[in-house]
């Protein structure tokens, strides 16, 4: 379908531009070798030469497309047919039946010329010359099809060769949707005040122009084409540049901006209060009036002339600067109005006094942590990051103070970037020093006091994965870079957690089996009820017996006994990662059945030792029952005439044992003596010498 005509000859056309999802302007030419020639308009030029020119005057080029060919004599003959109707409907002939007549025949030549065209036709582009039939793939119904195939085909090598600077959009912008496209982008920007909330369109166009930043904020620093007209505004010292000029400027290569791409960046550039416009009548529209004026969308810009340099101060940089140490793009925009710089400054100055006070606070608590968990937690790699904070430039930021100092804090994007990092790595430190005081410091002494039980008492506590958990752990705290990491120090507080939670479960399961209510403790009471040791107990008061022994069974009942911890509860361990009352496992050595086992064997061992020798002694000493009481000659009798200790000792057996005794002299022995004196002459003896020197050594004990 053809476009409107141009005053200068030739149709308006448009040719989409599929790669970039976008459209060149250029003009359809009907050539008929008479008239004058177009003249060059647009982008492009389509060259449909008549059948019946004798002679093409355009010629072939990269961005000329000629398209030439012949009639058929079938669409001859109907070409004569339909003028031969219209030449009767002028003179007034059957006018309505001539018509009628006219329609079919209008619509068989379109037929037939459009079927001679597809079978003779040639395309000429450039240097090339091709047949149209070895282009298409189809038929097609009308010339406006063929030519919508055919242009972006043919013509694209050309425009992106020639506009490669031109945006890449990700819907389709075309001649017909451009002004609603865009249009509904401003309106949008303007009514959500910032880039995160708009809607997908009016976003993915901000990003095709290079006027969104990397986190998705409205940043029109990075734009080669706002560049140049900041830089065209300022060559102009202080005056006024016309517009229609720079948008002239930006349709040509390597752009390729249609007007409307030029006039949104234009506003784009106002909203953001680095250009101001100025409209027929001298009328000024500033950040401020954006709104008013643009709130229909762009075709208010027709009324505009000239723009200029807002102020000395480009709001650009120290935008990216605020939002860069984290001050919200909303606070930030404010830098766009001269009348809201105030309050600007006053967002600024709080978010520097809590970087301040956070970078004395991270430091300190880096303090902290030396001193307590220097051995676990990295601390060489994190005074590495903290190192990086002194790049912070605070002593500029200190000095900001009114909307005039604001200049002081405009830096080149390099050092922005830089100090946006380190923003980032400050509230990364902040974030980490509070999850680690508020959470992770508890649970990493308790894993601690965990790892020294578990090195005291190896194989104590069988829990599969306990200690490689732990060492998990231990391995994150020993790395800056994962503590940092959030992913990397994600699993940190959960392998902590599950180390406490399964140490604590195996802890108590151990302590009730070992010394809690899971032990039989009837058979310690069956031990110390019995007659035997109870008999044992009254015997060690008679002095001649080696109590030795028997020191080790009650011992051995007493300590056994101490180990006993009854009511034991695992919320006891939620501090301590042994029981604070019997501290299990400090004294359990050996397990208490074993203990139980040693003591029974050793009462026994005791009892027939001390039988043994009461026996033999009663024997050796019978002559001095006549001196001994009634009641304590009975109690030795019944020893002699049995043979035995009797069933039940009673305290009156052991006062008639000492008694019968008493002429005994217990002497303590020293084996080292004994030794030197027997071998005192010679290390070698023979049986006599052997038996002569213990006989004097006997004397000597005698003799005191």
């Amino acid at each position: 379908m053809l476009g409107k005509e141009l005053p200068t000859g030739g149709y308006l056309d448009t040719c989409t531009w599929t790669t970039r999802r976008s459209f060149r302007n250029g003009l359809f030419i009907y050539e008929t070798g008479k008239g004058q020639i177009v003249a060059e308009n647009g982008n492009y030029q389509l060259i449909f030469v008549s059948p019946f020119c004798s002679k093409n005057r355009y010629k072939a080029a990269p961005n000329i497309i000629i398209f030439s060919g012949s009639l058929s004599e079938e669409a001859q003959a109907l070409l004569k047919k339909l003028a031969a109707v219209y030449l009767l409907i002028a003179e007034k002939y059957q006018v309505s039946i001539m018509e009628k007549r006219s329609v079919i025949l209008r619509k068989e030549f379109i037929a037939a010329l459009i079927g001679s065209y597809l079978e003779t036709g040639m395309i000429e582009i450039g240097k090339e010359k091709k047949s149209v039939k070895s282009l298409i793939s189809r038929e097609f119904r009308n010339f406006d099809e063929l030519f919508s195939e055919l242009k972006p085909a043919l013509l694209q090598p050309y425009f992106e060769a020639t506009y490669s600077k031109h945006p890449r959009f990700p819907q389709l912008i075309s001649r017909d949707n451009i002004e609603g496209e865009f249009s509904s982008a401003i309106r949008d920007l303007i009514n959500r005040n910032g880039v995160q909330s708009l809607f997908g369109g009016s976003k993915a166009i901000l990003s095709a122009l290079d006027l969104v930043d990397q986190s998705g904020q409205l940043n029109t620093g990075q734009s080669e084409v706002v560049q140049n007209i900041l830089q065209d505004a300022r060559e102009q010292n202080g005056k006024n540049l016309d517009v229609e000029k720079l948008v002239s400027k930006l349709e040509q290569a390597p752009y390729g901006y249609d007007r409307l791409m030029s006039v949104f960046v234009l506003v784009v550039l106002t909203y953001n209060g680095e250009i101001a416009l100025k409209a027929a009548g001298g009328k000024t529209i500033s950040s401020s009036e954006v709104a008013e004026v643009f709130a229909s969308g762009l075709d208010a810009f027709g009324n505009i002339k000239y723009l200029f340099i807002e102020s000395e101060i480009n709001p650009q940089p120290l935008i990216e600067i605020f939002i860069a140490i984290g001050i919200a793009p909303d606070q930030a925009a404010k830098l766009r109005k001269n009348n809201k710089r105030g309050e600007a400054i006053q967002d600024f100055r709080t978010r520097y006094l809590e970087i301040k006070e956070q970078c004395d606070w991270v430091q300190a608590r880096l303090a902290n942590i030396s001193m307590q968990h220097w051995d676990v937690v990295d601390v060489n790699g994190l005074k590495v990051k903290h190192d990086i904070l002194s790049s912070l430039p605070l002593n500029d930021f200190d000095g900001v103070k009114t909307p005039a100092d604001l200049k002081k804090i405009v830096y080149p994007k390099e050092q922005i970037q830089t100090i946006a990092e380190v923003a980032q790595l400050l509230q990364k430190l902040v974030n980490l020093y509070e999850m680690y005081f508020n959470q992770i410091k508890t649970e990493l002494e308790y894993g601690l006091k965990v790892k020294q039980v578990l090195h005291d008492y190896p194989g104590f506590i069988q829990v599969d994965g306990l200690e490689e958990m732990l060492a998990d752990a231990l391995a994150i705290l020993a790395d800056a870079e994962k503590l940092l990491d959030p992913a990397g120090r994600q699993p940190l507080l959960g392998k902590l957690q599950q180390v406490r939670k399964k140490y604590q479960a195996a802890y108590y399961k151990e302590h009730e089996r070992c010394v809690g209510s899971k032990v039989d403790w009837s058979r310690l009471q069956t031990i110390t009820a019995d007659q035997k040791y109870k008999n044992l107990v009254l015997l060690k008061n008679v002095r001649i017996l080696d109590k030795r022994l028997f020191a080790n069974v009650e011992n051995g009942i007493i300590n056994a006994g101490n180990l006993r911890c009854d009511d034991f509860r695992l919320e006891i361990l939620e501090s301590e990662a042994m029981c604070p009352r019997c501290h299990f496992p400090t004294n359990f050595r050996v397990d208490l059945y074993q203990r139980l086992n040693t003591i029974e064997e050793r009462i026994a061992a005791s009892w027939k030792d001390w039988e043994s020798t009461i026996l033999n002694e009663v024997s050796n000493y019978k002559d001095n029952i006549q001196y001994l009481q009634a009641d304590e000659k009975q109690e030795i009798s019944y020893i002699l005439k049995n043979g035995t200790l009797p069933e039940v000792i009673t305290a009156n057996l052991v006062k008639a044992l000492n008694h019968l005794f008493d002429e005994l002299e217990i002497i303590e022995l020293n084996p080292k003596k004994l030794m030197e004196h027997l071998f005192k002459e010679s290390q070698v003896l023979d049986y006599y010498s052997l038996e002569r020197n213990l006989n004097d050594f006997k004397q000597m004990l005698v003799a005191g």
